[in-house]
């Protein structure tokens, strides 16, 4: 069996939100965060032999994906 998944390419909104903060003269912490809102759609296609056809019969489907990642940043930074 023999399966495929293709995902269209999509845009979508980002929103930010972050803060520096100076520890000292020379190190700062840094905290941010993004949530992403994506949505597309992906064709899969798969074949399934059919004893009936005595062969492989490819089948396909579209799924709308949501894809909403939260991402979470801390860092340290480091002035020379």
């Amino acid at each position: 069996m023999n399966t495929n998944i293709d995902l269209e390419n999509s845009l979508g909104l980002a929103i930010q939100f972050g803060f520096d903060y100076v520890l000292t003269g020379n190190i700062a912490l840094s905290v941010a965060y993004w949530r992403i809102n994506l949505d597309t759609e992906a064709e899969i296609t798969t074949t399934a032999d059919v004893a009936s056809v005595g062969t492989a019969v490819p089948i396909k489907t579209h799924v709308d994906v949501d894809i909403d990642p939260s991402v979470y940043m801390v860092g340290i930074a480091y002035k020379f």
